[in-house]
C-alpha cells in the first residue's frame, strides 16, 4: 500500500490539471491601473481646526473684553476687596527630605522624553 501523501499528492495534480488555470481577462491590468488611480485621486479635504465661526466667537469675545476693560477700568473695581477668603491651612509636603541621585534623575529624564515622543510617534505611523 502506498504512502496517503503520495495519494493525496497525485489526486491533487489530477484535480489541477482537469481545473486548468484561469487566464485573467486581457484588461485586467488595465482595470488594475484604473482602481490604482482612482484610489490616489481621491485627497482628503482640508478642515481647520478652528472653523470660521469658531475665529469669530475668539474675536468677539476678545473686542467685548477690550471694551469691558475700556469702560470700567480694573483700578477702579473693589469687589474683590470686600470678600473674605477663609485662608486654606498649609499641607505639607510629604517629598521635603527626599533625595535623589543624578542617575535616578537621568532615568526619568529620559523616560519623559520617550513617554512625550510616544503620540508624535503613533501619528507619525498612523499617516
Amino acid at each position: 500500500m502506498e504512502k496517503p501523501s503520495k495519494n493525496i499528492e497525485k489526486i491533487t495534480q489530477d484535480w489541477v490539471r482537469e481545473a486548468g488555470l484561469e487566464q485573467p481577462s486581457s484588461a485586467f491590468v488595465r482595470n488594475v491601473m484604473n482602481a490604482i488611480e482612482k484610489k490616489s485621486a481621491t485627497q482628503k479635504v482640508y478642515r481647520p481646526l478652528i472653523s470660521r465661526r469658531g475665529w469669530g466667537m475668539v474675536a468677539a469675545v476678545f473686542v467685548v473684553s477690550v471694551i469691558l476693560l475700556y469702560l470700567f477700568p480694573v483700578g477702579e473695581l473693589n469687589y474683590f476687596n470686600n470678600v473674605n477668603l477663609v485662608e486654606v491651612p498649609t499641607i505639607k509636603n510629604p517629598f521635603a527630605g527626599l533625595e535623589v541621585s543624578k542617575t535616578m534623575m537621568y532615568g526619568i529624564g529620559f523616560l519623559a522624553l520617550f513617554l512625550v515622543q510616544i503620540p508624535f510617534l503613533k501619528r507619525q505611523f498612523a499617516n
